[in-house]
C-alpha cells in the first residue's frame, strides 16, 4: 500500500515537471509573438498643384479642391483646400494603419472653374486625380507596428483644346 502511494506521488511529480518543462519553454516566443502589431502605420501627407501645361509654365492660385484619403475602400479623411500664390495646396495630413493586403488611395477633385480668361482661350483641365500606395510597396519598408510616409502631389494640368 506504500509503495502505490509513493508511486503515485512520483507520477504526479512527473507530471507537473512536464507540465512545467512545456510551458516554460518557448513563452518568450509565444509572448513576442502575442505583442507584435499585424499592421503598418502610414502618414499620408497629399497635396494638390493646378499649372498650365505639361510643363507647369504658369500655376493657378485660389482654385478649390477636394482631396480624400481612402484605405481599403473607405474614405478616412476628406478636406477641401485652396491653392496659394503658387498653385500649391498645403498639405492634407492622415495616419492609417494598414493591414496585410490593403492600399490607401489619395484623390483630388477640382472644385472650382478655370478663370474665364483661360475658358475664353480655349483651355480645359482633368478634375480628377489619384494615387495609390499599395501593400507591397510599404510591406518591405518597415516591420509591423513601425511608421513610414508617403507625400504623394496630384497634378491638374490645364491644357490648350484642339
Amino acid at each position: 500500500m506504500v509503495t502505490a502511494t509513493i508511486n503515485k506521488k512520483i507520477i504526479l511529480i512527473f507530471i507537473i515537471l512536464i507540465f512545467l518543462c512545456i510551458n516554460l519553454s518557448g513563452c518568450e516566443e509565444f509572448e513576442d509573438a502575442e505583442l507584435k502589431p499585424d499592421y503598418k502605420n502610414v502618414t499620408v501627407s497629399v497635396t494638390a498643384k493646378v499649372g498650365i501645361g505639361p510643363l507647369e509654365e504658369k500655376l493657378l492660385p485660389d482654385m478649390q479642391i477636394e482631396i480624400q484619403i481612402i484605405k481599403a475602400g473607405a474614405v478616412k479623411k476628406t478636406e477641401t483646400v485652396t491653392t496659394n500664390y503658387a498653385g500649391v495646396t498645403p498639405p492634407v495630413t492622415h495616419t492609417v494603419q494598414l493591414y496585410r493586403e490593403q492600399d490607401i488611395k489619395v484623390t483630388g477633385n477640382l472644385r472650382s472653374q478655370l478663370p474665364q480668361e483661360y475658358i475664353d482661350q480655349g483651355y480645359s483641365v482633368w478634375t480628377y486625380a489619384y494615387h495609390v500606395y499599395t501593400w507591397d510597396t510599404v510591406h518591405g519598408l518597415i516591420d509591423w507596428g513601425e511608421t513610414t510616409s508617403w507625400s504623394p502631389t496630384l497634378y491638374f494640368t490645364v491644357t490648350l483644346e484642339n
